[in-house]
């Protein structure tokens, strides 16, 4: 498990939710748009390596891009989808995926985020 990488985890979950979910077109761009960043900032890093400060720089770099808090949330929610299944396959551990889901929402009135 330890060789795969976040790249490797986003390729196969874009595949499944595209042969398998059954989604428009536009459902799916709204779950790619998330993971193109984690790619690109995380893509080659392992997916077992992938800790809840991780996923809150992630989140930083959305908000420093100037992103509606709510669009926010919905990425990260995105995010931690594609580790929940990607743990429910195997292909990430269990406990990294539980970990992330602790990471909470931005809430209203306690971010520098827009509403």
């Amino acid at each position: 498990m330890a060789a795969n990488r976040n790249e490797n985890l986003i390729v196969s979950f874009l595949d499944y939710v595209e042969k398998e979910c059954n989604y428009c077109k536009s459902s799916l761009l709204r779950i790619n748009r998330p993971l193109h960043l984690l790619n690109e900032l995380y893509g080659k890093t392992s997916a077992s390596q992938f800790t809840p400060s991780a996923l809150k720089a992630l989140r930083r770099q959305y908000l420093d891009r100037g992103l509606a808090r709510d669009t926010i949330n919905a990425y990260i929610w995105t995010i931690k989808r594609m580790f929940t299944w990607g743990a429910e396959e195997e292909i990430v551990p269990a406990d990294i995926a539980g970990a992330i889901k602790l990471v909470q929402d931005l809430q209203m009135g306690k971010t520098a985020a827009r509403e």
